[in-house]
């Protein structure tokens, strides 16, 4: 898959991240869960990919389920509890909730595959970090589209 970022035929503008991953993806909890990403990444928090379900929980706004999975998260460091049980039982309590967290989980691996493959956001040892290769790609872009129209290519 190819990501693909659509531009609208009119002018538009972008007053925040929100309108800027609209261009990119078109559901609803893949924007929410890339801009609760994109927000951490900027406020230089360290995320790892395996932190998907800290990020899920975050852009929810479920404060009470994200105590318990850092208090799971401890007894996991103390060697009580799997991290596959954790997110179990995580999951369970999301559908309890009315969240598709089947889904949720597979939107959080398309986000953080689109933002990669479009140089928004770099892994480095499964560390996820803000990249500046979009805003080059872009300017490329922009460069071979200037030389092309002008004839010079």
């Amino acid at each position: 898959m190819k990501p693909k970022i659509a531009l609208p035929q009119n002018e538009f503008q972008l007053k925040d991240l929100y309108n800027f991953l609209e261009l990119i993806f078109d559901d609803e909890y893949r924007i929410g869960i890339a801009e609760a990403l994109l927000e951490r990444l900027r406020q230089k928090r360290e995320t790892y990919t395996e932190d998907w379900l800290e990020v899920i929980l975050e852009y929810l706004g479920e404060q009470d389920l994200l105590e318990q999975y850092h208090g799971l998260l401890n007894k996991f460091d103390n060697g009580e509890i799997s991290k596959t049980r954790i997110n179990k039982l995580i999951e369970k309590e999301l559908r309890a909730r009315g969240y598709p967290a089947a889904k949720l989980r597979k939107d959080w691996s398309i986000v953080k595959k689109t933002l990669i493959k479009l140089g928004i956001v770099s892994r480095t040892s499964n560390r996820l970090n803000l990249s500046w290769d979009f805003v080059e790609r872009l300017n490329t872009l922009a460069k071979f589209y200037n030389l092309w129209r002008a004839g010079e290519i």
